[in-house]
């Protein structure tokens, strides 16, 4: 699955998470599943993110750069000129600095995306190259997430369709195109006094610019390009979830995780596993209560017995939580040789030939701790602060493992073995408990050294097999 970022705020703190993350999960996947701790087939990290050697895609990269630079205004025509100040306002859009975005304006979006994606960059050479990898009669999928908010992501969702519906018409490729748009769904406190108000958006202004994006998108997809995009789905929250801090764009710009985001991830999943004949939709993510809870979350196969995202999210949630609390402490270089004796160990472990005191294995088991840690910090993070008036998320448990503070973020609590820790394994996932720690220990110790895999891939994807639900 290829993946790219774009964002004109290349300094924008969630962009560097991302990039950061993308980066350890691909470095864990390739040691997981072409290494020698290789899972083969199996399900634990099994998605492959390609991305071209510049993962983020920014539509103007200089230092400082303006509209009117961008555009060399200086040196057009003077009924050039006359336009272009018809068009875009001088102080807060021809001359304000885009450096840290577009500042809610979608125009200015527009026009830079355009003019820039003519100039070839590895973005977009990366695309053309995926195209042009596509067997005669195969079908190419691209899906998009914006915000329909912001400048950015208002102005790229039909802009970088339009553009790749062009691209594939002329390599002869059949491209689908979904798209998850992001109505209105957090707010944040006014700026600062020291902050100019017309060079920033408020969120009391969210819900008026959506209406008339919407009306410009109704008419553009309705009369002008109505088989731009196969699928749509419109994703929001009300009431508004708090972020509690502003913040104009850069570095100090970490926006914790929020659950629509989430239900974002799910409608990509369930396009590209969209039947070819399925009719174009437009879907629309609700819920039936104030409170979230795993009735609320769309399922992916309606078939299915259970819920399956629960059931896999799930156990991805408790084989972090295990690892890190019930086996990487003990799979140290310093503390393995405690247990060797152990059935599970000698199964899964010592009989697969992996040498747990080598760089490579400790390297290794590191990397994973870090994206556990990750994980589970995603997943308190979508639990609002107990003082907030916004509705309960009910998707996990983990208050018993994790401290939340609204200026530190999220604190896990995961160095030693505890009661505390054991119950909340059993309930990280509501409703009910579920098999607990002694429950997958007894698991491991059965188990045998035949999962598939090789090295240490076999005594993950055991842990991963024995955290079900």
């Amino acid at each position: 699955m290829g993946l790219a970022l774009v964002d004109q705020d290349l300094s924008n703190g969630n962009l560097t998470q991302t990039k950061q993350l993308l980066s350890l999960y691909r470095g864990l996947h390739a040691k997981l599943h072409n290494g020698s701790h290789g899972l083969r087939e199996r399900t634990l990290l099994h998605t492959v993110f390609t991305t071209a050697d510049t993962a983020e895609w920014s539509p103007l990269r200089e230092k400082r750069v303006t509209l009117d630079t961008h555009f060399n205004y200086k040196a057009m025509r003077d009924e050039a000129k006359m336009l272009f100040e018809c068009l875009f306002e001088r102080r807060y859009e021809r001359e304000q600095s885009l450096e840290e975005g577009f500042r809610g304006r979608a125009a200015l979006g527009a026009a830079a995306m355009f003019s820039a994606a003519a100039s070839r960059s590895h973005f977009w050479d990366r695309l053309f190259s995926d195209m042009g990898d596509i067997a005669e009669g195969e079908e190419m999928r691209v899906f998009l997430f914006a915000s329909i908010f912001g400048g950015t992501g208002a102005s790229g969702f039909p802009t970088i369709a339009k553009i790749i519906k062009e691209m594939a018409e002329q390599h002869a490729v059949k491209v689908r195109i979904g798209g998850a748009l992001m109505l209105p769904y957090f707010e944040y406190p006014d700026p600062p006094a020291s902050v100019e108000r017309q060079s920033v958006i408020l969120s009391r202004e969210f819900k008026r610019r959506s209406r008339q994006a919407l009306e410009y998108y109704h008419d553009l997809l309705t009369y002008q390009y109505p088989e731009l995009f196969d699928q749509i789905y419109l994703l929001g929250f009300d009431p508004l979830l708090e972020i509690g801090y502003f913040k104009e764009g850069g570095t100090l710009q970490r926006n914790k995780p929020l659950l629509p985001e989430l239900l974002g991830a799910l409608a990509a999943l369930n396009f590209f596993r969209l039947d070819r004949s399925s009719a174009p939709q437009v879907l629309r993510a609700g819920r039936s209560s104030r409170d979230v809870s795993w009735d609320e979350i769309p399922r992916l196969d309606p078939r299915a017995k259970g819920h399956d995202v629960k059931r896999h999210l799930g156990r991805l949630i408790r084989f972090a939580m295990a690892f890190l609390v019930a086996y990487y402490p003990y799979l140290q270089r310093n503390s393995y040789p405690k247990f060797r004796d152990q059935s599970w160990f000698r199964r899964l472990i010592a009989d697969a030939d992996v040498e747990v005191g080598s760089d490579d294995v400790q390297q290794l088991l590191s990397e994973l701790a870090k994206y556990c840690q990750e994980l589970l910090t995603w997943a308190v993070s979508l639990k609002p602060l107990p003082d907030s008036l916004t509705p309960e998320i009910c998707l996990f448990d983990l208050e018993r493992v994790a401290q939340r503070n609204p200026v530190s973020g999220v604190t896990l609590r995961l160095n030693e073995l505890t009661s505390r820790q054991k119950q909340s394994f059993q309930r990280a996932i509501p409703p009910g408990a579920h098999q607990g720690l002694d429950g997958v220990f007894e698991g491991l110790s059965r188990a045998r050294s035949d999962s598939g895999g090789r090295g240490l891939g076999v005594f993950l994807q055991t842990l991963f097999d024995e955290c079900h639900l």
